[in-house]
């Protein structure tokens, strides 16, 4: 199917089931390690493997795909925590395919429909991904808040690599925060 633009509002949720995890997990990797294999030569998968199992034990986990039309375009994955009304994205991803065609800012705004409760969005992305960065930034209207490197961890567990993690694209990230008021929403 070629979806572009005009399908941008079309964007859905559906909730990744156990039947599905091998292909939610499938596309992230293709969408995800290209441009770590462009940047650093990786010649692996990312997210490891050994991400997607600790993923998969951490409390408020929920998994999306974002569906236009019958095709599973992408996902995300995200932390969601109802008392403090706070979503951390650990994935978000659009197959390759259906990137740079507006179907990122809809899916975005899907995921912001999808939890209309929460106060604070919040992700890492690597530093060197100027494509995420514009995404979030200028797209989506996050703001940076920190630079995580070997100088600074994040207060935030979910923005700093496990001590002894390879890979240099866990070495230094950015850390977004998109606050969402919503009027009537106490």
């Amino acid at each position: 199917m070629n979806f572009g633009n005009e399908h941008a509002g079309k964007i859905r949720l559906e909730d990744v089931g156990k039947s599905d995890w091998r292909e939610f997990k499938t596309q992230a990797q293709r969408a995800l390690t290209a441009a770590v294999a462009e940047k650093f030569g990786f010649r692996g998968l990312v997210p490891l493997e050994e991400d997607f199992r600790e993923l998969l034990k951490k409390q408020g986990l929920h998994l999306k795909f974002f569906v236009a039309g019958t095709e599973k375009i992408g996902g995300a994955a995200v932390l969601s925590d109802e008392k403090t009304r706070r979503c951390f994205v650990e994935l978000f991803f659009l197959r390759e395919e259906f990137q740079g065609r507006g179907l990122g800012v809809a899916a975005w705004k899907s995921l912001e429909d999808a939890f209309p409760r929460t106060r604070l969005w919040k992700l890492c992305t690597p530093y060197f991904e100027k494509r995420n960065i514009h995404f979030y930034v200028n797209k989506c209207g996050f703001r940076i808040t920190e630079f995580v490197n070997a100088r600074h961890r994040s207060a935030d567990e979910n923005c700093n690599s496990p001590a002894g993690e390879e890979g240099p694209w866990r070495d230094e990230l950015l850390v977004f925060e998109k606050p969402t008021p919503r009027p009537g929403i106490a």
